[in-house]
């Protein structure tokens, strides 16, 4: 279910400006259970999709897993809430 874009977390605008360089402009689709997923359409046109999860110690082992991923040509970032 999606939510209007001014009802998004007030980091989540920031953090996509600064790790892929462009604003959301509107929510594709947002799904919450123990990770909340967006789907955003950003300024710039692209369709992104960032998951977020409270950092519960697994962040380092999440993170290289990404480093592994993007290795393969897969795009993985992470942030954790607080």
């Amino acid at each position: 279910m999606g939510v209007p874009l001014e009802d998004l977390p007030d980091w989540l605008p920031a953090w996509c400006l600064d790790q892929l360089g462009s604003e959301p402009v509107s929510v594709l689709f947002q799904l919450e259970q123990v990770s909340t997923v967006f789907g955003l359409r950003l300024a710039d046109g692209r369709d992104v999709v960032v998951k977020a999860r409270a950092d519960d110690g697994r962040a380092v082992s999440c993170v290289a897993a990404q480093a592994q991923l993007a290795g393969a040509g897969f795009l993985a970032r992470a942030r954790s809430r607080r």
